[in-house]
This record gives structure tokens, sequence and C-alpha cells, in this order.
């Protein structure tokens, strides 16, 4: 949020563009927007206003990794059926992502609706929880959750990490629930992935979910209900003051963000009872993920963009041009351009170097100590030059060294003689 907030002072150009991959994504980037360009002229005066571009561009998925029209998905199905210990006459409703309740989605309403929906159709019921969890405490707080809302339902965790699971398992079931109630869901790949697998989804209507899924098309959206603005000041401070951490800040809000389990009971019946509803919505989330979602369309949206940036690259006048003194960016500032008061001197071009008592091949000898990023450094050609140009005229001022190598490389090479300094391969003269 904070880098966002940032955009408006921050060297960004009209050619610029941060990707949203929702509608929702940009319209809260629009708002944080919109309150930092009042914070800043409340403090400041003027006008503050974004000069880059705001798409919406989706995540992808490769659909052949889930089409379900083929042979290995019917042996799939049968096989990973026959593991869950699921009937032809069943219901296996399948969630498939991390299985974290304060930071991805509370299982109360998924449990609550699949239970109703048991009760109402008389159906056995299966839920598949493909995934991980964080800790084995939150694993026993999600089967204590089963035991208590969906005593009817069978419910079985696999780990969705393994690749025997990752992919095959969406071909044991017959619905695909998802009910995220939390602020870091952005997108939610997981829909998408079941469309391409041909499964309705029943999701709650959240975020990115209302991008992607149609409700009554592709799936069922339940909806979602969330604290009045002016609600959430509390914890917006708590975490900025360090009292929460992340964890806990998207935890505690997403407290206050209720998903209908009532509305998820009445998609779930609806789904149960129709099997070609199933089919159906299932058939058009397919087509719906081919032709929208799969990777080979997302990638030719970022193409186009490339392409539309370039030629405003081409047009746009720079906003606010850089002075020759001015810092690109204040807040990440060249350290010995901030710092350069802390030093006795600072070196330029009359700072004599004489070699030192310490040869460069001891010097590597010392490792990371003596090295520590070693891609800062001017090239060993260059080093090289330098050594030898001292063995053989003796002490030279740094303007004379730098002019032994081009001049495009100048700048590494004058950094690099503080770092030869530092190991003893070279001494300044005071």
């Amino acid at each position: 949020m904070a880098e966002i907030a940032n955009y408006l002072s921050a060297p960004v150009q009209p050619w610029d563009a941060t990707i949203c991959p929702t509608r929702a994504v940009r319209a809260k980037v629009e708002r944080l927007l919109e309150w930092r360009a009042e914070y800043l002229q409340e403090r400041i005066g003027g006008k503050a206003g974004l000069g880059h571009q705001l798409p919406v561009i989706p995540l992808g998925v490769d659909c052949s990794l889930f089409d379900p029209r083929t042979k290995h998905a019917a042996d799939m199905r049968k096989m990973m059926r026959e593991r869950f210990g699921a009937g032809e006459n069943d219901i296996v409703a399948l969630f498939v992502g991390r299985l974290a309740f304060h930071a991805k989605a509370n299982p109360i309403p998924m449990y609550m609706g699949l239970e109703a929906a048991a009760k109402r159709t008389g159906k056995r019921i299966i839920l598949v929880l493909s995934g991980w969890f964080g800790s084995d405490t939150v694993r026993n707080q999600f089967s204590t959750a089963a035991k208590i809302l969906a005593p009817s339902v069978k419910v079985i965790s696999v780990d969705g990490r393994k690749p025997d699971v990752r992919y095959n398992v969406w071909h044991s079931a017959d619905i695909f629930a998802t009910m995220p109630d939390n602020i870091q869901e952005t997108f939610g790949l997981t829909p998408i992935e079941a469309m391409a697998a041909g499964l309705p989804v029943v999701g709650s209507e959240w975020d990115g979910y209302r991008d992607t899924v149609r409700h009554g098309i592709d799936g069922m959206l339940v909806p979602t209900l969330v604290a009045a603005p002016g609600d959430g000041t509390g914890l917006a401070f708590r975490h900025d003051a360090g009292v929460d951490d992340y964890d806990h800040y998207v935890g505690s809000s997403a407290q206050f963000i209720s998903v209908d389990p009532g509305k998820a009971a009445d998609a779930f019946v609806s789904l149960i009872e129709n099997p070609d509803l199933r089919r159906k919505m299932g058939e058009a989330g397919r087509q719906r993920a081919e032709t929208t979602f799969d990777w080979k369309v997302i990638v030719g949206q970022y193409q186009e963009l490339w392409a539309e940036l370039k030629g405003r690259r081409a047009k746009a006048r720079v906003t606010a041009p850089r002075g020759e003194t001015s810092q690109a960016n204040p807040s990440r500032s060249d350290p010995f351009a901030l710092f350069e008061h802390y030093a006795t001197r600072v070196i330029d071009k009359d700072v004599v170097f004489e070699t030192g008592p310490v040869s460069l091949a001891d010097a590597m000898r010392l490792g990371y100590m003596g090295r520590l990023n070693g891609a800062l450094n001017a090239p060993e050609c260059d080093i090289q030059v330098v050594l030898a140009h001292l063995e053989e005229h003796g002490a030279s001022a740094t303007g004379a060294l730098l002019d032994l190598v081009p001049s495009g490389r100048r700048s590494d090479l004058r950094r690099t003689l503080v770092w030869l300094a530092k190991l003893g391969v070279i001494a300044p003269h005071w």
C-alpha cells in the first residue's frame, strides 16, 4: 500500500504501467492514489496526479494441464474417487489452495453450506481440501470446525503441493468450492483452474472472483458483507504501529468480512440436484478459460500493452524532468551521496594512491570478508591495469588511473579503488 501511495511522487512516466489483475484491484489502487493526493494537497498544496497507466490484465493458466476431455482425466477421475471413497452417485466438492482460515478463506460458510445441502438433498457429500496447512494447530482447527459444522460431510485433506495431486485431484470433483474472505486475496487463480477442468464454481462474491466467475453461467457467487468505512481505522493504526504484523492485520480484517452460508447452501443444492446444470456450467467455464484466461491469450494482452506503451513513450513528454544535481529517488538515494559527510574525504580525481602491503591474490583469499558483492566492482582486467600502472609508475592520482579505462567503466573503477584501499592492495596518500 505504501509503494502504491508513493507512485504520486515516484519517477514514473506516462509510458509506465502498473498491471492490475482485476477491476477490483484497480479500484483499490485508484482509491489509494486519490487519498494520497488529498493528503499531499493538504500538507504541501498543489494537486498531484498519477502519470502512468493502470491496465487490467488477468492472470493466466495453461488450460491443457486441466483438460477434462482426455483419457488421462477419465482415468484420474476413477482413481481419485476410489481413493476418496466416493461412489458414482456421491458428490465430491473440491477446495484447492492454501488452507489458512485467517489469511485465505475461513471454511465456516463452506462447511455450513455443504452440511445444509447434504440434509436438503439427501446426497452423500465428500469435501476434499487440497492444499497445505501452515501448522498442526491450523490443521486441528479445520478438523474441529468440520466436526462441529459439517458432521454429515466427509472431509478429506490431501497435500496439494505433490505433483500427483496438484493436477489430478481436479478430475475427482463434481463442484469446485472456494470462499475467500480476505483482503490479501487479489485475483484467485484456482477458480480459473477449476473452469479449465470443466467444474462449476461456487465462490464468494469477493474481489477477483467478481471478474472471473460469471454468476449463473460458470458457477454461482455467494454474497459477501464487509464492515463499514471508518470501522477499520484502529486495525490500520495497529498494523502501522507494529502492534500487529501483516499476518495478524489481514486476519483481524477478515473477522469482519462475512460470506453468507445460507446462500452458499442454495448454490450447492442447485448444482447437486441438477447434473445437467453442473455439466452446462462446467462446459461454459472451460470455454471461458480457454478463450479468456489461457496463457496464450494473456501473453497477447501483454504484447499489446508493450506496443501501446512504446507508442506513448515516442510521443509523451517526460514528467518532472530530473535536474543535473537532483536524486532520481530521494527515499532510495545513492548511499555515497547521502553519507558523504561521514568520511574524512570523498574520493576525487586528486586522491593519490600507491601500491599497498597486501597482494590482490592474498586479498582474494579472504573470501566473503573481502568481497561481499563482486558484481559491483570493476572488471578484473581494469583492476590489473591499475595495479600494473602503479607498479611501473609509482604513486598516481585517481584521475590518471581512471584515464586508463574506457569512460563508460570509470565510475565502477573509481568505486573499486576504494575497495582495493579497504583491502590494503593500494594505499591512499593523506
